[in-house]
């Protein structure tokens, strides 16, 4: 097994692993069942069909777990055909219609298999051939492809605990490479073949390896790690599998609970740069990945709900839990926060480019990382300005102004963009994987760095700001130029600007207030004021005559 850390390898011994049918589930095989029934004395000549439950619902069933995705392996007809067959089955039955999707193959990219999904019985239902395949020894499309053998389909599959069969015939588990059922047991990633052939199989799968091993905190196989490390795996997985493929994996990783797990893995495997791609030119450039592990690992225990409620109340803490997977991302992006490059007349960060192009995720991913990363340094030093002492007069004012500009840039995100910013400072500490809020007042550098991020949360919140990112200024631009005498104009931003961050320190202030500030001799208003008068009016547009 790979020498490093497993959490604690998760182990079955002792438990007798059964599946254990829902009504739902007990009514999906006796449907298709009764289908294979009708199909055999419907078609006499025809070899019998036999349909079984293949993948990921049969692992999570033995492990005790509930599954709504359901992948039904057929041996005779494709996942296309037989769905459209069970439909016309269903109807003559008296059953409800079902629409069926049918989803291409795309050999190039490491998708062989043409697919059909449908819903039934309030279960997700894609179905799908045994395959058998034959590549050309230069390309990753095959050469020949067949309906398979349950031996052969089972072999091809990632790995072994995700091979597994239900028979829905004979209501029994069949394990076709040997080992599955014993790798479930021990807490195993293994892959049915050598992992060097099923690697170039599907690049994609070195992925999956990781993601299975973190969620279920299982011990991957040496076979597995020898080959992650081959040059020829690690260029398959850069140009045979498409970024969205690559981005979609990411982002299920990310979002599990054990997301701390799988990130550290990819720092092992030294994986991070193959995922997280950054632009040709930057490629060679050395990061420390390890420190989005630190940072990951940090946020999972920031983020659990006692130490939330140190922080804030429970229905902003709401907010963070929303965002963990975001602050995640952002972990794994950190490395590349002073990486920029051009495109265009655009200047973007590293984050920027590797969430749009190396992941292709959403420009929304994209902008809230963005935003969590880019504005760690501001937090950090209105961090630092609560820390000596609590602020009063003048700088109580400007504390109010800019923390209020700070939420209001990055709007409902503020409180997860603090508690990343809480995280990276705490890196340095090297602090346990797991840490429960009794530890705080034990370790002195924690409880201050800890303490100081509590004071700034509270400062918003005692200052009504946490929510200033809906406010809208009192007046409106035409109400603030005609109580200034100025046209609106470019100025006019500026000016309202102002208005807002003395509504930062007025938070209960009234409309009137604000036409008394605006009308007032306030030095930055009466400066923006004779700025406006003196621009020149721009000439009017003549008619055209005709």
């Amino acid at each position: 097994m790979v020498a490093m850390p497993t959490y604690g390898v998760q182990r079955q011994s002792g438990r007798a692993m059964a599946i254990a049918l829902t009504a739902e589930e007990t009514e999906l095989c006796e449907l298709l069942d009764g289908f294979t029934t009708h199909y055999r004395q419907t078609n006499p000549t025809a070899e019998p069909l036999t349909l079984r439950i293949a993948g990921g619902w049969v692992r999570d069933k033995l492990l005790g777990m509930e599954s709504h995705d359901i992948d039904v392996a057929i041996d005779r007809m494709t996942g296309y055909d037989m769905a459209v067959r069970l439909t016309q089955f269903l109807r003559q039955h008296g059953h409800k219609q079902h629409h069926v999707t049918k989803i291409k193959s795309n050999p190039d990219k490491s998708k062989h298999l043409e697919t059909a999904t449908t819903h039934l019985l309030g279960l997700d239902i894609d179905f799908v051939n045994l395959r058998s395949e034959v590549y050309n020894a230069d390309s990753r499309i095959p050469a020949h492809q067949a309906f398979g053998t349950p031996e052969e389909d089972a072999n091809r599959r990632d790995i072994t605990i995700n091979a597994l069969f239900y028979n829905i015939h004979t209501r029994k588990v069949e394990d076709f490479t040997g080992q599955g059922l014993t790798d479930l047991a021990q807490g195993v990633i293994r892959t049915p073949l050598a992992a060097y052939e099923t690697f170039m199989d599907d690049p994609l799968r070195i992925l999956r390896c990781v993601r299975f091993a973190s969620r279920f905190a299982f011990a991957i196989e040496q076979d597995i790690a020898e080959a992650m490390d081959k040059v020829p795996i690690r260029q398959a997985l850069q140009t045979k599998i498409s970024r969205e493929r690559v981005g979609v994996e990411v982002d299920k990783m990310l979002r599990h609970r054990h997301a701390p797990h799988a990130v550290e893995r990819l720092v092992h495997h030294n994986l991070f740069p193959l995922i997280f791609t950054l632009p040709t030119h930057y490629q060679g450039m050395t990061h420390n990945h390890a420190v989005a592990h630190g940072i990951a690992q940090t946020l999972q225990w920031l983020a659990h709900p006692e130490w939330l409620a140190l922080l804030t109340s429970s229905a902003e803490a709401g907010v963070v839990a929303r965002e963990l997977p975001t602050l995640y991302l952002s972990a794994c992006l950190f490395p590349y926060r002073d990486v920029t490059f051009t495109e265009g007349k655009r200047v973007f960060t590293g984050p920027q480019y590797v969430v749009r192009e190396g992941l292709k995720l959403s420009n929304n991913d994209m902008d809230k990382c963005h935003k969590v990363i880019s504005t760690y340094p501001v937090i950090r030093q209105l961090v630092d300005r609560c820390i000596p002492m609590a602020p009063s007069g003048d700088a109580q004012w400007a504390m109010q102004r800019d923390l209020g500009r700070f939420i209001r840039s990055v709007g409902d995100l503020w409180l997860p963009v603090t508690v990343f910013a809480l995280g990276v400072d705490l890196v340095p500490l090297a602090l346990p994987s797991a840490l429960p809020p009794s530890s705080l007042q034990a370790n002195t550098q924690l409880h201050q760095r800890f303490a100081a991020y509590q004071r700034l949360i509270q400062f918003a919140q005692d200052h009504g700001l946490s929510r200033c990112y809906t406010w809208k200024t009192l007046l409106s631009g035409k109400e603030v130029a005609a109580l200034l005498g100025i046209r609106p104009g470019p100025v006019m931003g500026e000016i309202l600007d102002v208005v807002m961050a003395w509504q930062f320190n007025h938070p209960m202030a009234s409309v009137a207030d604000c036409r008394a500030f605006v009308t007032s001799d306030d030095p930055q208003v009466q400066a923006l004021r004779q700025s406006a008068q003196s621009e020149p009016e721009k000439p009017k547009r003549r008619k055209k005559s005709g």
